[in-house]
């Protein structure tokens, strides 16, 4: 089942997980899908979010009981459809999250039949 949604500019794209992966923006380039998964989380934007003028977030601190600073908040690009409401929070140092892939296994690596879905599942998963 594939499910769409109307885009702010126009037009309709998929909703799903890899298409916000492909919408992060630029602060999370260097991040590949499972880390994307495990290091950041989806949150309604609140109004701390600031952006400069060239759009790039700023790092602010929530005026917090204990002073904590607060979590990175990255926008999605612009054309995704819930970049008005929803942000990917980067989580804090320390924590730790499993990726649980739901499905098949991965390819035997060992079969030179499935080596190269093996390789390009690999690649999908660990090169940003």
């Amino acid at each position: 089942m594939i499910i769409l949604e109307l885009a702010p500019q126009g037009g309709m794209i998929p909703k799903n997980k890899v298409t916000d992966y492909m919408a992060w923006g630029e602060a999370l380039a260097t991040y590949n899908i499972i880390q994307f998964f495990t290091l950041t989380y989806q949150a309604k934007k609140g109004q701390e979010t600031e952006l400069d003028e060239e759009g790039t977030i700023e790092s602010i601190f929530l005026e917090h009981k204990r002073s904590h600073p607060k979590h990175d908040q990255i926008p999605y690009e612009s054309w995704h459809s819930r970049v008005s409401s929803v942000q990917h929070i980067i989580q804090e140092k320390g924590h730790n999250n499993l990726p649980n892939f739901i499905g098949v296994n991965f390819s035997n690596p060992h079969d030179p039949e499935t080596f190269d879905v093996y390789s390009a599942t690999m690649l999908m998963l660990l090169k940003p």
